[in-house]
């Protein structure tokens, strides 16, 4: 089986999106996404110092390679495919910077659950424990972890979360499914 959980990396959505996946080894990564050492290394995603050069350094230097794959600035509308090829969607903020999380907002209305952190500011009002995802504490990578083995190995709490989410983000807004 292939799960796919997505993250969204820089300032603002559809900025550099990274896709990392728990996959199967016979299962190919979603089409344009990259491996290690392809043309999307550092060089193309935005310099040396950018979030997304950096977590590729990172996610290479860990030997994550097979498993993270990051694909670089896309469209608007590759967005929406990206989310809708995703199992899960993260939102690992660790700072109150973030102040609302409208990537999650998005996620919901593609029905993936999220997978958020507990900030002081309205990151945890778009994503609530257990209607709309799960909510660790900032910084808590074992917690953060958890929730997504969570959420990847229960495809019943998944679906009901996924559902709920999208039914919210619609309630509550005035975006048309």
């Amino acid at each position: 089986m292939c799960y796919w959980a997505m993250a969204l990396l820089g300032p603002g959505a559809g900025r550099a999106a990274a896709i990392g996946g728990a996959q199967a080894e016979d299962m190919p990564p979603p089409k344009g996404a990259c491996r290690r050492g392809d043309s999307c290394g550092p060089p193309s995603l935005g310099g040396r110092r950018s979030p997304c050069a950096m977590a590729w350094r990172r996610a290479t230097g860990w030997g994550l390679g097979g498993r993270v794959h990051f694909v670089g600035t896309v469209s608007d509308d590759e967005l929406v495919a990206w989310y809708h090829a995703a199992d899960v969607f993260v939102l690992p903020s660790v700072t109150p910077n973030e102040a609302f999380g409208l990537v999650q907002l998005e996620a919901h209305a593609c029905g993936l659950p999220v997978v958020s952190t507990n900030l002081p500011s309205g990151v945890p009002f778009a994503n609530a424990h257990g209607v709309s995802g799960l909510v660790v504490e900032p910084g808590d990578a074992k917690g953060l972890a958890a929730a997504l083995r969570r959420l990847l190995t229960d495809p019943e709490l998944r679906a009901r979360l996924a559902r709920q989410a999208r039914e919210r983000v619609y309630a509550n807004s005035r975006w048309k499914s």
